[in-house]
């Protein structure tokens, strides 16, 4: 069974009726299946399904160039870009060098590298050999371009919260 026939389908958002996956890869966003240039690739899904709805299969790019939209602004739709790096020095730069940091998913044997990586991607959410990035319990927000603030976990409630100092010291009478 091929990677394609086990896919998952999602759904994307639409902007004025177009394909936002295919916005960030075709030129006019309208075609229904990926055209690439630059040396990239489709190494899963890349057509959409049916001529209705949103539907896009899961689709996965490799050697996308780094001045291609999807490199550079968040799709927010059902697609994942694979690019290889020399080192891990590459793979935080490159992580740290946009304006977004919702979430950041990597994958490593070393636990040097997982520390590493925790100490210096500059993300609200980081998986680190897994995709669950956040769950009910637990913090869930961006930080730079992506947001700020909270939701999730007690560290959600913060934000409906105003903490107060009070210092009070009796006076003799």
């Amino acid at each position: 069974m091929d990677i394609e026939s086990r896919s998952l389908t999602a759904c994307e958002i639409a902007r004025d009726g177009n394909s936002v996956v295919l916005g960030f890869i075709d030129k006019d966003g309208k075609s229904a299946t990926i055209r690439l240039s630059n040396g990239a690739q489709v190494l899963a899904g890349g057509s959409r399904i049916g001529n209705r709805g949103y539907f896009f299969p899961l689709t996965v790019l490799a050697e996308v160039p780094d001045d291609a939209r999807a490199m550079n602004e968040e799709p927010f739709g059902p697609l994942a870009l694979v690019n290889p790096v020399r080192d891990l020095d590459e793979a935080i730069e490159k992580a740290n060098a946009l304006p977004y940091g919702l979430a950041a998913y990597a994958f490593t044997r070393s636990a040097n590298h997982a520390d590493r990586l925790a100490n210096d991607i500059e993300a609200g959410n980081l998986s680190i050999n897994h995709f669950v990035a956040s769950v009910a319990e637990t913090p869930f927000g961006g930080v730079k371009d992506s947001g700020y603030g909270r939701e999730g976990g007690t560290e959600g409630l913060y934000g409906y919260t105003v903490a107060k100092n009070v210092s009070h010291k009796m006076m003799s009478p």
